[in-house]
């Protein structure tokens, strides 16, 4: 009851920064990848991980992520991040090695973690997706902006 609502909302709090500027209405777009992994992190070792647990989404003209769980979450609005707000830098990231960064331009100081073949999957869908009005993915540099 309490305690277990309390705990879900005060570690969704970098989620919840994201869904301030983020937060989306929008359905998830077909193209999509159940059962990823994205974590969430800011400044300092303190991370979140959502393990397997992020439907990732291209479409709309962003990219958009929505949490699952065992229950919906009242803290994890879906979220859309335009294209225009996101930047990607290869890191390695404590024990993951080659994984990308993202970093939002409304929300610097929460940046998400994911891996190379999510990264791979984004890039090969918004190249679909350009005669759809898609921007073009970034070049595969160490550090690359979206779009270049």
């Amino acid at each position: 009851g309490g305690l277990f609502g309390f705990v879900a909302y005060r570690s969704s709090w970098r989620w919840r920064r994201l869904a301030k500027a983020y937060a989306t209405q929008e359905d998830m777009p077909a193209a999509k990848q159940w059962m990823q992994t994205v974590v969430l992190h800011g400044s300092g070792i303190a991370f979140n991980n959502y393990r397997g647990t992020v439907t990732v989404g291209v479409g709309h003209g962003g990219l958009m992520l929505r949490a699952l769980g065992p229950v919906p979450s009242p803290f994890h609005a879906p979220l859309l991040i335009p294209f225009q707000d996101i930047a990607f830098t290869k890191r390695n990231w404590f024990l993951n090695r080659g994984v990308w960064e993202i970093t939002t331009r409304q929300v610097p100081d929460v940046r998400l973690i994911i891996h190379s073949r999510t990264r791979d999957w984004i890039d090969a869908q918004a190249v679909a997706g350009t005669s759809r009005r898609h921007p073009a993915p970034p070049k595969r540099a160490t550090s690359a902006t979206w779009p270049n």
